[in-house]
This record gives structure tokens, sequence and C-alpha cells, in this order.
């Protein structure tokens, strides 16, 4: 990498640029900066100072921590004045009950020099500006964009990825997905007994008790709109309560008394039509979302037909879509990296599916005739998924805008099952993945079937999202993600959730990817300020948890966590601004000619930034180069030295003349919120370093030497810096991001144990090793286990593949809460079978490299189980001690 890059970094791209030092003293000295040098005193610790020009002129971001402050106020300069241009006060930021940081926006008539950040007199915190999201340069003449012409109904965008394939075979080829999603689709419905031309909206309190909901056994489009329903008032006196069908069409003849009234009641039309075979065979009935039902139904005024009330044109189909992923790339066997892009995952997000379109069509129409293409088409094998909620989407676009989540309904029985909640329903699928699960008690998803956030049943419960994990452990050569959404314009990578109680994230990545993610957000915001001048503040980048709260069993921490993979979620849409700095959202689905169409065109050109940066992981043979601020030195007083290095770089030091290797300390922040504190050298000493880029190239040991001495003393020779030394005898790791060992347990072979129908006398699953390892398998059921089944539920969402957890540093798998009510948590087997036995059902097998079959049951020698719900978790040791990820299988043993 040619560009110097600075390590004094946060996780929310936020830099302290380290000026050089002029020190009084003879030796080597450092070349004078424009800013004067970083200093702290006190508490109070500035973090950034950043200034970028956009379309609405000039601005300047400043952050700053102080823990015993309750206000900050930061003053800028030009260089050599010693008035300051302007002060602000900064806002404090909080999550959770959590303090983050210090912030403020200001507009500035120039770029300042240096910003000091003060709480009072005594402590202070002073850093230098640097530029944020200066535009790349424009692409050269004859380069082919913007082919977006209009908003995409998922449909189109699943053509335009056939055409396109078809368009190119040579370098891109349609990649269908496993599973096919519910569908555009619903069962008919209709709410009678309260208005005699039925009705579709909610029941009034009053009404709530004499309503009666019918569903169709079959979907809309296969039947369920052809049934029609007539609540009969008889004409004559003591007439019975009755039921008769013609085709599709039921007759309820209603019960009456000796006055001719009618005395049924919901409850009684309900169990009626239920019990009836050839009405059952058409539609269950149910009271209004589990009333006694004890109100007296009225009567309709004719035959009333059920509908599925779905609003799109005939044109687009009803039913499953079988999802699908265009990939890109000349040589696409696996052998090059491989980069994944997700859009869509809301339903209402017009633009996002136009981002990954657009991106793919620039790599194709100018594969060979742009060098820089070429060169990405050519070393990269890419997988862009435009729509990864098609259901939600349609519906979306033809019956209610703001649909989020896809159209699959949870709801219990006796719940929100009626049409007036059908708007509701659905799982959002970005909180449906396996890492910071809400199962696995994180925040920022919902248990409520009819909310925006609902997690689903269970992790990975929905199609869209196994596809998605289909796509990260089939092709393990991907290795790095950007999951385009919409819409705020912000820039972010993991850890993405913390804990409900106490805001404990997952494991914060390690400070080199942090930094190395950091960035990359800086070139991402470099190439989406060149279209039209589009800058993304400076703190809408970072750590989701930091910059976006918990979002639990979101893709990017799936991705990072289960798969190794460098991961990022990109959202398009940053506000518009004006010359104060007011910033307005521009929403989900903005007009497509002024903002949605410009909106595709800026954030394709950051996908690049992402392809470049796996072009350049696959080329990165150089170590980095890391050198001092100040130099080798002579002082009087302690020094403050911080690193620079060409690249993103994890840097380890000595103090005390050793050579230092790849466990010794790392020059870090020590919080998650801190900058990195420079060294402070208190007395003469040589300092070593080692440093290891994202690729795991290591450099040479360097060294410089510091000399302290008192004030009247001459120094006895010039300190100087060393030359590199011969790299450490270290194995740097090939791929430092990825667990090198991973085991895969594919679908199982059945979901429930036991001597009924639908059920198996074993559970085999076939296992994937990345190498040769020990697998360990260990039984557990859930504890208490909640409702016992007699039988095996019919095949659905439930049966599908083993889910996938990551392995959490912390020992054994944490309990996973099914139900915050019970309090249900899986517990390790050895009191709950039916021999009473005290020690855990486990066993270890040694197995070799590649697919094994595995008969969970027979080979854990769990002998007869207590009926219950249980999951067998498998973990995979190579005889070095490294450990794969957690993968997990769920089963029943039914009641008898």
């Amino acid at each position: 990498m040619t560009a110097r890059w600075t390590i004094f970094r946060c996780s929310a791209r936020l830099t302290l640029a380290a000026a050089a030092v002029l020190l009084a003293g003879v030796g080597a000295v450092a070349p004078a900066a424009a800013a004067p040098p970083p200093r702290d005193v006190g508490t109070t610790r500035a973090i950034s100072a950043q200034w970028f020009e956009s379309y609405a002129g000039q601005f300047l971001v400043v952050k700053a921590r102080d823990t015993a402050a309750t206000e900050l106020s930061a003053e800028w300069f030009a260089d050599g004045v010693e008035a300051p241009q302007g002060t602000a006060a900064l806002v404090r930021s909080e999550d959770g009950g959590v303090y983050l940081h210090d912030s403020v926006l200001v507009p500035v008539a120039g770029r300042p020099d240096h910003v000091v950040v003060r709480r009072d007199a005594d402590n202070w915190s002073r850093i230098a500006v640097t530029d944020w999201a200066t535009p790349s340069p424009a692409p050269p003449p004859g380069y082919r964009s913007d082919f977006q012409t209009g908003y995409l109904d998922p449909d189109d965008a699943a053509d335009r990825v056939a055409d396109l394939a078809s368009e190119f075979p040579s370098i891109a080829e349609r990649l269908t997905l496993p599973m096919q999603t519910d569908g555009y689709q619903r069962r008919s419905q209709m709410i009678l007994g309260t208005d005699p031309n039925g009705t579709l909206a909610a029941v009034s309190a009053a009404d709530a008790a004499r309503a009666v909901v019918l569903t169709s056994v079959a979907v809309g489009q296969s039947g369920g709109d052809d049934v029609s329903v007539r609540l009969l008032h008889p004409a004559a006196a003591n007439a019975p309560l009755s039921v008769s069908t013609a085709g599709d069409a039921i007759t309820v003849s209603l019960a009456t008394d000796g006055a001719g009234a009618v005395t049924s009641t919901a409850a009684q039309v309900t169990g009626l039509l239920n019990a009836s075979g050839s009405a059952a065979a058409l539609v269950s009935a149910a009271t209004y979302r589990g009333n006694a039902g004890a109100g007296i139904v009225a009567p309709t005024s004719g035959f009333v037909a059920l509908t599925d009330a779905l609003h799109a044109p005939a044109t687009v189909a009803r039913g499953p879509r079988q999802m699908a992923a265009l990939r890109i790339g000349g040589v696409r066997d696996g052998s090059r990296p491989g980069v994944l892009v997700t859009a869509g995952f809301g339903g209402d997000e017009r633009v996002t599916p136009l981002v990954a379109l657009e991106l793919a069509e620039r790599l194709l129409r100018n594969y060979g005739t742009d060098a820089e293409t070429t060169a990405l088409v050519d070393a990269l094998d890419i997988f862009i998924v435009p729509a990864a909620n098609p259901d939600g989407a349609l519906y979306s676009f033809y019956d209610s805008t703001g649909q989020r989540r896809n159209m699959r309904s949870h709801c219990a029985p006796g719940g929100l099952t009626d049409p007036a909640a059908r708007g509701q329903w659905g799982v959002a699928i970005d909180r449906n993945f396996t890492v910071g699960s809400l199962f696995d008690g994180f925040a920022g998803a919902a248990t409520s079937c009819t909310s925006d956030l609902f997690s689903g049943p269970f992790e990975a419960s929905e199609p869209e999202t196994r596809n998605l994990l289909w796509l990260l452990s089939t092709f393990p050569n991907i290795r790095f993600a950007a999951d385009v959404r919409a819409s705020g314009g912000t820039v972010t990578w993991s850890p993405g959730a913390y804990a409900s109680s106490g805001r404990v994230t997952l494991p914060r990545p390690p400070w080199l990817t942090q930094r190395y993610l950091d960035d990359l957000a800086g070139r991402i915001a470099s190439r989406v300020a060149r279209s039209r001048g589009t800058a993304l503040v400076p703190t809408d980048v970072g750590a989701a948890t930091e910059v976006l709260g918990s979002r639990a069993g979101n893709l990017v921490d799936e991705a990072h966590y289960a798969h190794g993979v460098l991961a990022l979620g990109i959202e398009v849409g940053v506000d518009r601004m004006d010359a104060s700095g007011r910033r307005t959202p521009v929403g989900r689905i903005p007009a497509f000619t002024t903002e949605g169409g410009p909106q595709a065109q800026e954030f394709a050109d950051g996908l690049i930034a992402v392809l470049e940066a796996a072009r350049a992981y696959a080329d990165d043979t150089a170590p980095p180069d890391v050198t001092t601020t100040p130099g080798p030195h002579s002082s009087p007083d302690p020094i403050e030295v911080r690193f620079r290095s060409d690249e993103p770089a994890a840097i380890h030091y000595t103090l005390d003349g050793s050579t230092p290797t790849l466990a010794s300390p790392q020059y870090a922040p020590t919080g998650p919120f801190d900058p990195v504190a420079p060294l402070r050298i208190d007395s003469s000493t040589t300092l070593k370093w080692i440093a290891v880029d994202i690729r795991g190239n290591v450099s040479a040991v360097r060294s410089a030497t510091y000399e302290l001495r008192g004030r009247d003393t001459p120094p006895e020779s010039p300190p100087v810096e060393s030359p590199p030394a011969d790299p450490p005898h270290v194995d740097p790791p090939l791929e430092p991001f990825r667990a090198p060992l991973a085991i895969a347990a594919l679908e199982p072979s059945a979901r429930c144990v036991g001597s009924r129908r639908g059920a198996a006398r074993d559970v085999r699953v076939r296992v994937t090793l990345s190498e040769p390892a020990r697998v360990t398998l260990r039984l557990q059921r859930r504890v208490p286990p909640g409702r016992l089944f007699r039988f095996c539920p019919r095949p659905g969402p439930a049966s599908g593949p083993a889910r996938y957890v990551n392995r959490i540093p912390t020992g054994s798998p944490r309990p996973q809460r099914r139900s915050r009510r019970a309090g249900r948590a899986p517990r390790a087997v050895g009191s709950a079978t039916r021999r009473g036995r005290t020690r855990t059902v486990s066993r270890t097998l040694s197995r070799g490299a590649g697919e094994h079959r595995i008969a969970l049951l027979r080979t854990l020698r769990a002998g007869s189980l207590a009926p219950g719900r249980y999951r067998v978790v498998l973990e995979a040791t190579t005889a070095d001690g490294r450990r794969s990820n957690l993968a997990i299988v769920y089963l029943r043993v039914l009641a008898r």
C-alpha cells in the first residue's frame, strides 16, 4: 500500500494524527510538523478531529472522551495563529446506559490546523486535524456506468441476474440457492359474524365475542380465493345448527329459538365448521384472537368470498421464489478470494438492489475495456445477491409500502392470526441469523410475531436466512462481505450486538481487524464522495454497537464470527445536509430521479473500494513498514513515542532491548472507546518492534534508542535507529482472521426420535471437517422440557440444516433462552435420562479431513432418553489444540 496510514485510530474512523515532535537536545531530530504536537493534560482525551468538504460546504467533526466530565468544548485553530477560529460544545453520547464519547459537527470557513478539547484549565487535549473522505479521482474516459433507470421489484431483479449471466457466460453465472421462499402468497381469509358482508378489518371489543375468523386450507391462487361462506338465518323457529357444502361454497344454517331468533354463538359455529369433514377440507375456523366466542353471530347477506388480499397485478406470479446469486469472476473454482455482496434485506429498501445490480453491470460491461475492472474480475470470485427478501419486497411494492420483513406468519393459534393482522406478519431476516441472536440473550430483536424486529421462532428459521448460510458454508473462499442496507449513510462492522443485561457486546475483533476495516471504510467514503460530493459523516462509521446500537442475529456478525469473513454493513441514503450542518433523512424510498438513482451510483462506487481491498489482500506479500515519531532521540524530559505505518498493522514491541514476538505487548487502546496512548519513555532504553498486517506478513525487527539525560548533561553519542534485522522466527497466520479449522453439520436425516410414525430410531448427520481433528459430541436437554410431542410435526422450517453458532471464547456454549416466561435452556444430559445417569453424555471421535456420516445417539451411547427437546453440540479440535466453530443439531424425543 502506497499511502501512509496513521495507526492512532479508534473503531469509528477517528484518527489521532501524530505530528512530528521538535524536542530540545542533541541527536536525531524529527522534522517540524504543521501542527503542534498532540498533548493530553488531565483526564480529557481527544480521539479525532476530521475535516471534510461536501456539496454543502466545509465541516469539522471532533470526537473526545472524558469519563469525569459532563461538558466538553472544542476550539479549532489555524496554523500559527494563537486565537481560535471558533468554539463549540460537544454532545455526550450514551447507549444502554454506557458512556461512549462526546462529539460535535460544525461548519468551518477553511481547514483548521489543530483542535483543543477542554473540560477546564487542568483537563484538555490537543490533536491535529486530518482529512476525511477526500473524493477519489473520476473514472477514466470510456468507463461505463449508470445502468439503472428506475426501481425494480425482486422479480425484475431476478430477471436482470438471469439476463446478465446469459449475456456474459465466460465471466458470470447464475447460482441457484437451495431453498425456496414461502412466496408471495397467503391463505384466503374473512371475518364473519359481525358484518353482513364480512370484514378484513380489526373487530371492536364489543364485537369480538361474535366474530368467526375463517382461513382457507389452500393458498389464495390455488383455490383459497374460490371459497365462499354464508351464515344463513333460516326462516323457521327452533332450527338446529347445521352446515352443508356445494363445491367451494359453504352454508352454515344458524340455530334459532322458539321465536325464530338466532342463538348460535361464534364458538358453536367455529366448532361445527372444524368438525365437518367437507367444510374442514376447505376452511379452518377460529374465534377472534382467543376470545371465548360466546356472542351471537350475525347472519351474512349472502355468500361472502374469502380473499388472500394481495394486490399485485396478475403479471406478478403468486407462489414461492427461487433465490439466486450472480457469480462473477474470470476463474470461479474457489481458488480466488471471494466477496459476498447482499442487498434487499428490508422489503421496503428500493435503492439497495439497484446498488448491487449497478455493481454487477459495471463489472461485466467494463470487463476487457477498463484495466481496473478487468483486474478485479480476474482476481476475485464475486457473489452478488440483489434480493435477499423477495417476498417482503413484493409485498412492499404492491400491498404495504412499509413492509420490512418477509411474509411468513409464525403467530400462534388464538393469537394475531386473523386478516386484520396480516400486514404485521413476517420475520426480520436480518435478526434471524445464529450469532449473537435474541435466543443467545442479545438485544435488538423481538419475540412478538408482529414486530418489525421479530427474530423468528428460532435461529435460522427462514429459508432466506438459510440460503445465505449455505453460501457462506459452501464457498469458504469468501473473505470479504458487504451487506448493503437502507438508510442512514453508515459503514459498520462487528460487534453488532450486545447482551440485553449489562450491554456486554460480542467479542471485539482483534485491534488489527478493527483498524483494517476502519481504513477500508475511509476508502469507501472517498469513493462515495466522488460522484456528487456526498460525504459520510465520521461519527456514522465504526463498530455497529457504537453507531447503530444492538442488532441481535444480523448477517455481518454471522459472517465475521462464524465464518471468519471481513464483513461490513453499508447503509445507503446519507442524510442531506445544509450549510449549517443540519441533517435531513432521505428515507428508504426516495424519489428515484433526484435521490434513489444517484445513491445507487455513489454506493456502487463505494463497493468498488471493497473489491479493490479484496484484490490487494490477495496480492499482498510485503510486510508493513513501521517507524516511530519521534525517531531515535535524546532529551532531558520523558519522551512520548508513537508509531506510524504504511498500512493497518498490529505492532508488538519491547522496551527492555529483547527481541519482540507476536506475543509481545501490542500498541493498542486500553478500552473499546479509548484512543491509542503514546508509549512513554521515562528512562534510557532501546525500543524494538515488529508488525504484522491483515494478510499475515510479518516485518523484520526494528529498533530505536531513546536517551534521557540531565538538563546539563550532553548525550554520549547521537542515538540512531538500527536497520531492520532478520524477521523473527514466528509462524505468521496466513489468514489471521479466519479460524483454521471449520466444522459443518449438514442436513440431519430426521428431527424426531421414537417409535411413532414420522420418527426415527436415530438422527444421522453428515459432518465435514476442513482438516483432521478430534470431534467431540455433547448431548444437552432443554430444561424444563416444555410441551412434549407425541407425534413429529410435519416437515417445515425446523427440519432444515443444522444451525451454526460462533465459538465465544468462554468455554462451553452458553444456554440459549427459548422462552423468557419459562426460563428454558439446554442443560447437559445426565440425571435427565431414564437411567438416571449423573455423568455428562459425550463422546470424542478421531476423524480425517472430509465428509463423515455420524449416527448421533448411537455414537453417544445415549440409551433410552426421556421425552423432550434435545440438542447435540459438535466441536472439533486439532492435535495442536486449535478449536473449530460449534455446530448444533436439534432433535425431539417423542412421548409414548
